[in-house]
Protein backbone atom coordinates (compact mmCIF):
# COMPACT_ATOMS: atom_id res chain seq x y z
CA UNK A 1 0.00 0.00 0.00
CA UNK A 2 2.85 2.39 -0.98
CA UNK A 3 4.30 2.20 2.57
CA UNK A 4 1.68 4.41 4.21
CA UNK A 5 0.74 3.55 7.85
CA UNK A 6 -2.79 2.90 9.10
CA UNK A 7 -3.31 6.46 10.28
CA UNK A 8 -6.26 5.55 12.51
CA UNK A 9 -4.30 2.83 14.36
CA UNK A 10 -1.25 5.09 14.51
CA UNK A 11 -3.32 7.88 16.09
CA UNK A 12 -4.87 5.51 18.66
CA UNK A 13 -1.42 4.20 19.58
CA UNK A 14 -0.16 7.75 20.24
CA UNK A 15 -3.24 8.57 22.33
CA UNK A 16 -2.86 5.34 24.30
CA UNK A 17 0.79 6.26 24.90
CA UNK A 18 -0.37 9.56 26.41
CA UNK A 19 -2.78 7.66 28.63
CA UNK A 20 0.04 5.36 29.73
CA UNK A 21 2.15 8.37 30.69
CA UNK A 22 -0.73 9.74 32.80
CA UNK A 23 -0.86 6.40 34.63
CA UNK A 24 2.88 5.90 35.10
CA UNK A 25 3.81 9.55 35.77
CA UNK A 26 0.97 10.74 38.04
CA UNK A 27 3.08 13.56 39.53
CA UNK A 28 3.69 15.30 36.20
CA UNK A 29 2.01 18.66 35.65
CA UNK A 30 -0.36 17.48 32.91
CA UNK A 31 -1.34 14.35 34.88
CA UNK A 32 -2.02 16.40 38.02
CA UNK A 33 -4.19 18.91 36.12
CA UNK A 34 -6.20 16.27 34.23
CA UNK A 35 -6.75 14.14 37.33
CA UNK A 36 -7.97 17.14 39.34
CA UNK A 37 -10.40 18.05 36.57
CA UNK A 38 -11.68 14.72 35.25
CA UNK A 39 -11.05 11.90 37.75
CA UNK A 40 -10.20 13.26 41.24
CA UNK A 41 -11.59 10.19 43.05
CA UNK A 42 -10.89 7.45 40.46
CA UNK A 43 -8.18 5.94 38.33
CA UNK A 44 -7.71 6.78 34.65
CA UNK A 45 -9.21 3.51 33.43
CA UNK A 46 -12.27 3.96 35.66
CA UNK A 47 -13.34 7.31 34.19
CA UNK A 48 -16.65 7.70 32.38
CA UNK A 49 -17.06 9.38 29.00
CA UNK A 50 -18.34 12.94 29.12
CA UNK A 51 -19.32 15.06 26.13
CA UNK A 52 -18.56 18.22 28.09
CA UNK A 53 -14.87 17.34 28.39
CA UNK A 54 -12.21 18.83 26.14
CA UNK A 55 -11.51 17.27 22.75
CA UNK A 56 -8.01 16.14 23.78
CA UNK A 57 -9.28 14.42 26.94
CA UNK A 58 -12.10 12.69 25.06
CA UNK A 59 -9.55 11.47 22.54
CA UNK A 60 -7.38 9.94 25.26
CA UNK A 61 -10.48 8.29 26.72
CA UNK A 62 -11.45 6.84 23.34
CA UNK A 63 -8.04 5.09 23.17
CA UNK A 64 -8.20 3.77 26.72
CA UNK A 65 -9.57 0.45 25.44
CA UNK A 66 -6.04 -0.39 24.27
CA UNK A 67 -4.69 0.03 27.81
CA UNK A 68 -7.57 -1.95 29.27
CA UNK A 69 -6.89 -4.79 26.87
CA UNK A 70 -3.18 -5.04 27.59
CA UNK A 71 -2.93 -4.02 31.28
CA UNK A 72 -3.74 -5.81 34.51
CA UNK A 73 -3.14 -5.00 38.16
CA UNK A 74 -0.40 -6.43 40.35
CA UNK A 75 -2.26 -6.96 43.61
CA UNK A 76 -0.74 -5.34 46.68
CA UNK A 77 -3.07 -4.36 49.51
CA UNK A 78 -5.98 -4.16 47.05
CA UNK A 79 -7.19 -0.72 48.17
CA UNK A 80 -7.17 0.77 44.65
CA UNK A 81 -8.66 -2.20 42.82
CA UNK A 82 -12.31 -2.51 41.82
CA UNK A 83 -12.75 -6.26 42.18
CA UNK A 84 -15.62 -6.45 39.69
CA UNK A 85 -14.41 -4.13 36.92
CA UNK A 86 -10.60 -3.95 37.04
CA UNK A 87 -8.34 -6.58 35.44
CA UNK A 88 -6.44 -8.01 38.42
CA UNK A 89 -6.26 -11.69 37.42
CA UNK A 90 -3.27 -12.61 35.24
CA UNK A 91 -4.27 -12.93 31.56
CA UNK A 92 -2.99 -16.52 31.51
CA UNK A 93 -5.66 -17.31 34.10
CA UNK A 94 -8.39 -16.00 31.87
CA UNK A 95 -8.72 -12.54 33.46
CA UNK A 96 -12.26 -13.35 34.57
CA UNK A 97 -13.97 -13.66 37.94
CA UNK A 98 -15.89 -16.87 38.34
CA UNK A 99 -18.35 -15.43 40.89
CA UNK A 100 -20.84 -13.16 39.10
CA UNK A 101 -21.36 -9.62 40.35
CA UNK A 102 -24.68 -9.23 42.20
CA UNK A 103 -27.12 -7.46 39.92
CA UNK A 104 -29.17 -5.78 42.64
CA UNK A 105 -28.04 -5.00 46.16
CA UNK A 106 -30.25 -3.35 48.76
CA UNK A 107 -27.52 -1.45 50.59
CA UNK A 108 -28.34 1.96 49.12
CA UNK A 109 -32.05 1.39 49.63
CA UNK A 110 -31.36 0.40 53.24
CA UNK A 111 -29.45 3.60 53.96
CA UNK A 112 -31.70 6.00 52.09
CA UNK A 113 -34.85 4.51 53.68
CA UNK A 114 -33.48 5.20 57.15
CA UNK A 115 -34.24 8.29 59.25
CA UNK A 116 -30.76 9.62 58.42
CA UNK A 117 -30.18 12.57 56.14
CA UNK A 118 -27.71 11.03 53.67
CA UNK A 119 -25.56 13.51 51.76
CA UNK A 120 -22.87 12.71 49.21
CA UNK A 121 -20.32 15.35 48.30
CA UNK A 122 -17.10 15.42 46.35
CA UNK A 123 -15.24 15.96 49.63
CA UNK A 124 -16.16 12.49 50.79
CA UNK A 125 -14.38 9.43 49.45
CA UNK A 126 -16.04 6.36 48.00
CA UNK A 127 -14.88 4.05 50.79
CA UNK A 128 -17.44 3.08 53.43
CA UNK A 129 -14.79 3.18 56.16
CA UNK A 130 -13.87 6.73 55.15
CA UNK A 131 -17.56 7.73 55.09
CA UNK A 132 -18.07 6.14 58.51
CA UNK A 133 -15.11 8.07 59.90
CA UNK A 134 -16.43 11.27 58.30
CA UNK A 135 -19.86 10.77 59.93
CA UNK A 136 -18.24 9.92 63.25
CA UNK A 137 -16.67 13.36 63.32
CA UNK A 138 -19.46 15.35 61.68
CA UNK A 139 -22.76 14.08 63.07
CA UNK A 140 -24.54 13.81 66.41
CA UNK A 141 -24.79 10.90 68.83
CA UNK A 142 -28.31 9.90 67.78
CA UNK A 143 -27.32 9.61 64.11
CA UNK A 144 -24.25 7.54 64.95
CA UNK A 145 -26.43 5.15 66.94
CA UNK A 146 -28.64 4.69 63.87
CA UNK A 147 -25.59 4.22 61.60
CA UNK A 148 -23.99 1.56 63.81
CA UNK A 149 -27.29 -0.29 64.25
CA UNK A 150 -27.97 -0.35 60.49
CA UNK A 151 -24.38 -1.46 59.85
CA UNK A 152 -24.82 -4.36 62.27
CA UNK A 153 -28.16 -5.28 60.64
CA UNK A 154 -26.56 -5.31 57.17
CA UNK A 155 -23.77 -7.53 58.49
CA UNK A 156 -26.34 -9.88 60.07
CA UNK A 157 -28.38 -10.00 56.82
CA UNK A 158 -25.19 -10.74 54.88
CA UNK A 159 -24.43 -13.70 57.16
CA UNK A 160 -27.98 -14.99 56.77
CA UNK A 161 -27.57 -14.83 52.98
CA UNK A 162 -24.11 -16.45 52.88
CA UNK A 163 -24.53 -19.18 55.49
CA UNK A 164 -28.29 -19.77 55.67
CA UNK A 165 -29.25 -18.82 52.08
CA UNK A 166 -31.99 -16.55 53.47
CA UNK A 167 -32.80 -13.15 52.01
CA UNK A 168 -33.95 -10.44 54.41
CA UNK A 169 -35.74 -7.68 52.45
CA UNK A 170 -35.15 -4.03 53.29
CA UNK A 171 -38.76 -3.51 54.41
CA UNK A 172 -38.10 -6.03 57.20
CA UNK A 173 -34.42 -5.33 57.92
CA UNK A 174 -34.78 -1.60 58.55
CA UNK A 175 -37.65 -1.83 61.09
CA UNK A 176 -35.71 -4.60 62.87
CA UNK A 177 -32.69 -2.30 63.13
CA UNK A 178 -34.76 0.54 64.56
CA UNK A 179 -36.52 -1.82 66.95
CA UNK A 180 -33.13 -3.07 68.14
CA UNK A 181 -32.06 0.52 68.75
CA UNK A 182 -35.28 1.18 70.66
CA UNK A 183 -34.60 -1.80 72.94
CA UNK A 184 -31.06 -0.55 73.48
CA UNK A 185 -32.35 2.84 74.59
CA UNK A 186 -34.64 1.21 77.13
CA UNK A 187 -31.87 -1.01 78.51
CA UNK A 188 -29.34 1.79 78.72
CA UNK A 189 -31.87 3.86 80.63
CA UNK A 190 -32.00 1.17 83.31
CA UNK A 191 -28.23 1.17 83.75
CA UNK A 192 -26.90 4.68 83.56
CA UNK A 193 -29.41 7.33 82.50
CA UNK A 194 -31.08 7.91 85.84
CA UNK A 195 -32.34 11.49 86.13
CA UNK A 196 -31.51 13.90 88.86
CA UNK A 197 -33.74 13.89 91.92
CA UNK A 198 -36.69 16.27 91.64
CA UNK A 199 -37.56 18.71 94.36
CA UNK A 200 -41.29 18.01 93.92
CA UNK A 201 -42.72 16.56 97.17
CA UNK A 202 -44.59 13.77 95.37
CA UNK A 203 -41.44 12.46 93.63
CA UNK A 204 -40.99 8.99 95.15
CA UNK A 205 -37.51 7.66 95.84
CA UNK A 206 -38.12 4.10 94.57
CA UNK A 207 -37.29 3.97 90.82
CA UNK A 208 -36.37 0.28 90.50
CA UNK A 209 -39.92 -1.11 90.70
CA UNK A 210 -43.45 0.20 90.59
CA UNK A 211 -44.38 2.02 93.78
CA UNK A 212 -47.78 3.42 94.79
CA UNK A 213 -48.29 7.18 94.78
CA UNK A 214 -48.89 9.17 97.98
CA UNK A 215 -52.37 9.16 99.50
CA UNK A 216 -55.04 11.01 97.48
CA UNK A 217 -52.73 11.00 94.46
CA UNK A 218 -52.84 9.00 91.21
CA UNK A 219 -50.01 7.51 89.19
CA UNK A 220 -50.11 7.19 85.38
CA UNK A 221 -47.52 4.91 83.77
CA UNK A 222 -46.90 5.32 80.03
CA UNK A 223 -44.67 3.60 77.46
CA UNK A 224 -44.23 3.19 73.68
CA UNK A 225 -43.41 0.14 71.54
CA UNK A 226 -42.25 -0.03 67.91
CA UNK A 227 -43.98 -2.36 65.45
CA UNK A 228 -42.17 -3.76 62.40
CA UNK A 229 -44.33 -1.68 60.03
CA UNK A 230 -43.13 1.58 61.61
CA UNK A 231 -46.20 2.25 63.78
CA UNK A 232 -45.93 2.92 67.50
CA UNK A 233 -48.17 1.43 70.16
CA UNK A 234 -48.74 3.44 73.35
CA UNK A 235 -49.85 2.00 76.66
CA UNK A 236 -51.14 3.94 79.69
CA UNK A 237 -52.08 2.53 83.11
CA UNK A 238 -53.68 4.78 85.76
CA UNK A 239 -53.74 3.59 89.40
CA UNK A 240 -54.70 4.81 92.87
CA UNK A 241 -52.51 4.82 95.97
CA UNK A 242 -53.84 1.37 96.97
CA UNK A 243 -52.98 -0.09 93.55
CA UNK A 244 -56.59 -0.23 92.33
CA UNK A 245 -57.28 0.57 88.71
CA UNK A 246 -58.72 3.89 87.58
CA UNK A 247 -58.32 3.02 83.91
CA UNK A 248 -56.04 1.85 81.14
CA UNK A 249 -55.72 2.96 77.51
CA UNK A 250 -54.00 2.08 74.26
CA UNK A 251 -53.15 4.30 71.32
CA UNK A 252 -51.55 3.61 67.93
CA UNK A 253 -49.71 6.42 66.15
CA UNK A 254 -48.37 6.34 62.63
CA UNK A 255 -44.99 6.48 61.10
CA UNK A 256 -42.04 7.62 63.16
CA UNK A 257 -38.69 5.89 63.41
CA UNK A 258 -37.56 8.36 66.08
CA UNK A 259 -37.61 6.62 69.46
CA UNK A 260 -37.51 9.91 71.35
CA UNK A 261 -40.43 11.29 69.36
CA UNK A 262 -42.55 8.20 70.04
CA UNK A 263 -41.82 8.30 73.79
CA UNK A 264 -42.62 12.01 73.91
CA UNK A 265 -45.83 11.40 71.96
CA UNK A 266 -46.76 8.87 74.64
CA UNK A 267 -46.21 11.52 77.31
CA UNK A 268 -48.34 13.98 75.34
CA UNK A 269 -51.15 11.40 75.11
CA UNK A 270 -50.89 10.84 78.86
CA UNK A 271 -51.27 14.57 79.52
CA UNK A 272 -54.25 14.69 77.14
CA UNK A 273 -55.85 11.82 79.09
CA UNK A 274 -55.31 13.64 82.39
CA UNK A 275 -56.90 16.79 80.96
CA UNK A 276 -59.84 14.91 79.44
CA UNK A 277 -60.58 13.16 82.74
CA UNK A 278 -60.11 16.44 84.67
CA UNK A 279 -57.76 14.76 87.13
CA UNK A 280 -56.17 16.78 89.88
CA UNK A 281 -52.98 15.39 91.43
CA UNK A 282 -51.14 12.90 89.20
CA UNK A 283 -47.61 11.53 88.92
CA UNK A 284 -46.72 10.59 85.33
CA UNK A 285 -44.11 7.84 85.22
CA UNK A 286 -42.10 6.66 82.20
CA UNK A 287 -38.84 4.79 81.52
CA UNK A 288 -37.47 7.21 78.88
CA UNK A 289 -34.83 8.95 81.00
CA UNK A 290 -33.71 11.25 78.18
CA UNK A 291 -37.20 12.76 77.96
CA UNK A 292 -37.54 13.07 81.74
CA UNK A 293 -34.13 14.72 82.04
CA UNK A 294 -34.91 17.20 79.25
CA UNK A 295 -38.13 18.32 80.96
CA UNK A 296 -36.59 18.48 84.45
CA UNK A 297 -33.55 20.45 83.28
CA UNK A 298 -35.43 22.59 80.71
CA UNK A 299 -32.88 21.65 78.05
CA UNK A 300 -34.55 20.56 74.81
CA UNK A 301 -32.80 19.41 71.62
CA UNK A 302 -33.63 21.16 68.37
CA UNK A 303 -35.54 18.29 66.83
CA UNK A 304 -39.11 17.01 66.69
CA UNK A 305 -39.21 15.32 70.07
CA UNK A 306 -37.47 18.31 71.64
CA UNK A 307 -40.25 20.62 70.45
CA UNK A 308 -42.93 18.23 71.72
CA UNK A 309 -41.13 17.82 75.06
CA UNK A 310 -41.05 21.60 75.44
CA UNK A 311 -44.82 21.64 74.92
CA UNK A 312 -45.28 18.91 77.54
CA UNK A 313 -43.06 20.85 79.94
CA UNK A 314 -45.47 23.80 79.81
CA UNK A 315 -48.27 21.54 81.08
CA UNK A 316 -46.23 20.66 84.17
CA UNK A 317 -45.34 24.33 84.69
CA UNK A 318 -49.00 25.38 84.58
CA UNK A 319 -50.12 22.73 87.10
CA UNK A 320 -47.90 22.22 90.12
CA UNK A 321 -49.96 19.19 91.12
CA UNK A 322 -48.61 17.32 88.09
CA UNK A 323 -45.15 15.76 88.30
CA UNK A 324 -42.99 13.63 86.02
CA UNK A 325 -40.88 10.74 87.28
CA UNK A 326 -38.45 8.30 85.70
CA UNK A 327 -38.71 4.61 86.54
CA UNK A 328 -36.72 1.61 85.29
CA UNK A 329 -38.19 -0.85 82.81
CA UNK A 330 -38.90 -3.23 85.73
CA UNK A 331 -41.15 -0.61 87.27
CA UNK A 332 -42.94 0.08 83.99
CA UNK A 333 -43.69 -3.46 82.80
CA UNK A 334 -47.48 -3.00 82.88
CA UNK A 335 -47.42 0.03 80.55
CA UNK A 336 -44.80 -1.59 78.30
CA UNK A 337 -46.87 -4.78 77.87
CA UNK A 338 -49.98 -2.73 77.19
CA UNK A 339 -48.06 -0.76 74.52
CA UNK A 340 -47.25 -4.06 72.80
CA UNK A 341 -50.92 -5.09 73.12
CA UNK A 342 -52.02 -1.83 71.50
CA UNK A 343 -51.75 -3.37 68.03
CA UNK A 344 -54.23 -6.08 69.04
CA UNK A 345 -56.72 -3.68 70.63
CA UNK A 346 -55.83 -0.19 69.38
CA UNK A 347 -57.27 3.04 70.80
CA UNK A 348 -59.23 1.33 73.56
CA UNK A 349 -60.15 2.47 77.09
CA UNK A 350 -60.66 0.15 80.07
CA UNK A 351 -62.50 1.87 82.93
CA UNK A 352 -61.90 0.72 86.54
CA UNK A 353 -60.36 -2.62 85.54
CA UNK A 354 -57.08 -3.85 84.12
CA UNK A 355 -56.85 -5.58 80.70
CA UNK A 356 -56.16 -9.30 80.97
CA UNK A 357 -52.87 -8.90 79.06
CA UNK A 358 -51.23 -7.04 81.98
CA UNK A 359 -52.81 -8.77 84.99
CA UNK A 360 -49.68 -10.77 85.82
CA UNK A 361 -47.63 -7.54 85.91
CA UNK A 362 -50.24 -5.88 88.13
CA UNK A 363 -50.03 -8.79 90.57
CA UNK A 364 -46.28 -8.37 90.82
CA UNK A 365 -46.65 -4.62 91.34
CA UNK A 366 -49.17 -5.18 94.13
CA UNK A 367 -46.42 -6.79 96.18
CA UNK A 368 -45.04 -3.29 96.72
CA UNK A 369 -48.36 -1.90 98.00
CA UNK A 370 -48.50 -1.80 101.81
Amino acid sequence: MMGFRDLSAFNEALLAKQGWRLMTEPDSLVATVLKAKYYPNNQLLQTKHSYRASYSWRSIQMASWILKKGCFWFVGDGTKINIWEDRWIHPQGGSIIWTPKPENTSLKKMWFSSPLTITTTTSMTQSFSDWFYYMLNNTNKESMQIITTITYTIWFARNQKVFQHQDIPVQLALPRALKLLHEYHHNINDQRLEPKTSSHPSFASNDKSWSPPPRNCLKLNVDAHLQDDGHWGLGMVLRRDDGRCVGAATRVIKGSNDVGLAETAGLKEALNLIQAMELDEVIVEMDAAVIVNAIHNKIFPRNQWGLLARECSRAFDLNNKLSLKWVSREGNHAAHSLARWAFTEPNKWWSNYFPDCINHHIQKDMAFVT
